[in-house]
C-alpha cells in the first residue's frame, strides 16, 4: 500500500483518490480473470489522452466494481517518513508478463476532448512494480483455492478449505481476510532480526540473521530451563555475606577521656599512627 500511494502521488496527483480506490479494487480480485478486467479498465481510463465512449464505459465499470466491493482506501496525505525505494521490488514473472502484454495491447482513445482522468506513466509503473506481485496482495491466493479449477487437486483444496473453516480456534479463511501474520513477520525481520539497516548482499544477510537467530534460540532455551527450575548455562554469581566480628577494626579510640581523638590502628596495615 505504501508503494501504491507513492506511485499514485507521483503520477496521478490530480486523480490521487480515484487511483487509490482503483488499486483498492485490485486487491479484492479473487481470480486472474477478474483482475485482468480491472486492469484493462484502469488502463483505458488512466492511459487514454482523450475522452470517448470507451473511456466512459470503462470508468463506469470501475465505479460499479468500487460499489460492489465497498472499497475503503485511505487517500488522505499523512505526515510520515519517506516511502521505501521502489527500485528493489520490481519483478518480471508470469503475472508481470501477463499484465504488461495486456496493457500494451489495450486500445486507447486518441481522438476527441481531453481526458480528465489521464495520468501519464501511472499504469506503466503499476505494471512494473505492483502487478508482478498481485498474487501476494490480492485475494487470488486467499480463501477457497478450489474455485480456480475442477481437477483433483482443486477438489483437495476445496476439502481442506472446508475443514479449516469448521475449526473454531482460527478464522484465517473467514471472508478471505488474513490476520496480519505476514505483516508481523516482515516487521519482526526488519526491526528485530535486521535492525542494523538495509543489507544488499546475501552473505551479509545470512551472517546478520544467524547472529540474531542464535541469540533468540539461547533466550528460548534459558526460558525453558527457568520454567523447569534448572540453572542457566552461566552460573549465577553468589556474594558471600561477611559480618565484621570485631568493632573498630581499623580505628582505635584514644583512652584519654579529655582528648577524645581517634588513632588509626597500625595493625590494620595503614601505616604509622596518625591523628584524624
Amino acid at each position: 500500500m505504501k508503494n501504491a500511494k507513492e506511485i499514485c502521488k507521483k503520477y496521478a496527483p490530480k486523480n490521487y483518490h480515484l487511483a487509490m480506490h482503483t488499486f483498492g479494487v485490485f486487491t479484492t480480485a479473487t481470480s486472474l480473470k477478474d483482475l485482468t478486467d480491472m486492469v484493462q479498465s484502469a488502463a483505458v481510463v488512466f492511459g487514454s489522452p482523450c475522452s470517448g465512449e470507451n473511456v466512459e464505459k470503462h470508468f463506469h465499470n470501475l465505479q460499479l466494481l468500487m460499489q460492489k466491493a465497498n472499497v475503503d482506501v485511505d487517500g488522505n496525505d499523512r505526515n510520515s517518513k519517506a516511502d521505501e525505494d521502489l527500485k528493489g521490488v520490481k519483478g518480471n514473472n508470469l503475472f508481470g508478463r501477463h499484465f504488461k502484454k495486456l496493457i500494451s495491447n489495450t486500445s486507447l482513445e486518441m481522438d476527441g476532448e481531453a481526458n480528465p482522468y489521464y495520468s501519464k506513466g501511472l499504469m506503466e509503473h503499476i505494471s512494473k512494480y505492483l502487478l508482478p506481485f498481485s498474487g501476494l496482495w490480492s485475494a487470488i491466493m486467499l480463501g477457497d483455492l478450489g474455485r480456480h479449477g475442477t481437477g483433483k487437486m482443486y477438489e483437495q483444496y476445496h476439502n481442506k478449505y472446508n475443514a479449516l473453516r469448521k475449526i473454531k480456534r482460527q478464522n484465517i479463511t473467514e471472508n478471505n481476510k488474513t490476520q496480519g501474520i505476514m505483516e508481523k513477520s516482515q516487521w519482526d525481520l526488519k526491526h528485530i532480526r535486521l535492525h542494523s539497516g538495509r543489507l544488499t548482499r546475501l552473505d551479509d544477510f545470512v551472517v546478520q540473521y544467524q547472529i540474531s537467530h542464535t541469540a533468540l534460540l539461547k533466550e528460548y532455551e534459558d526460558s525453558k530451563r527457568m520454567l523447569q527450575r534448572k540453572k542457566f548455562r552461566v552460573d549465577e554469581e553468589k556474594w558471600k555475606e561477611r559480618r565484621q566480628k570485631k568493632k573498630r577494626r581499623y580505628v582505635t579510640v584514644c583512652h584519654d577521656e579529655l582528648c577524645g581523638c581517634q588513632w588509626l590502628d597500625p595493625r590494620a596495615g595503614l601505616g604509622d599512627k596518625t591523628l584524624t
